[in-house]
């Protein structure tokens, strides 16, 4: 029973102390005052760490974004692009973007196999451009930058003919597009 008293006696005695402190806490707070936390070493690392962490996946974030910039083809910055076809590479600059058409020839549930198709088809057919895009939870690949609805249906039955083992899932699709010109 007296070590039950003692007990409440102590939970008593630390509320009254800490609601008295709290005044003095507020008013420091509210008038300017400077307040003092101190905190085991462990947890300063830890917040080092967390932070050194933010600022490493800002700077990445901010190099992808520049990198985005440069393949989203901006007039002023005149990105530069290498693309490979079956024999060499050619240099091609972004010229503008716009909105177009595309043919989406299919959606894959790995990168790999979205590229393989990608090979495949840029081996037959060089002279369109192709896009392996990851829209969750699906890759895509998307061919060519065409800029009317006619020469994109052309290109569709095209590309159709030639692969009729996925014909099924190809599409038209309205999307942003390229101006590519040859350096």
């Amino acid at each position: 029973m007296t070590r039950l008293i003692s007990s409440l006696a102590l939970i008593v005695a630390t509320w009254i102390a800490t609601t008295a402190a709290q005044p003095a806490i507020v008013s420091r707070i509210e008038h300017g005052g400077n307040i003092t936390v101190n905190a085991p070493a462990g947890l300063a690392e830890r917040d080092n760490n967390a932070l050194q962490q933010k600022e490493k996946s800002e700077r990445d974030k901010a190099e992808r974004d520049k990198a985005d910039d440069k393949t989203d083809g901006d007039k002023s910055s005149g990105s530069r692009e290498e693309r490979q076809t079956g024999r060499a590479t050619t240099h091609q600059t972004v010229q503008s973007r716009g909105m177009g058409f595309r043919i989406q020839v299919c959606t894959a549930s790995s990168k790999q196999e979205a590229q393989q198709r990608a090979r495949q088809l840029a081996a037959k057919f060089p002279h369109y451009r192709t896009y392996v895009t990851f829209k969750s939870p699906t890759w895509r690949l998307r061919v060519g930058d065409f800029k009317n609805h006619n020469n994109a249906q052309e290109a569709l039955r095209n590309v159709r003919a030639a692969f009729p083992a996925f014909a099924q899932q190809m599409t038209l699709v309205r999307d942003k597009i390229n101006n590519w010109t040859n350096d």
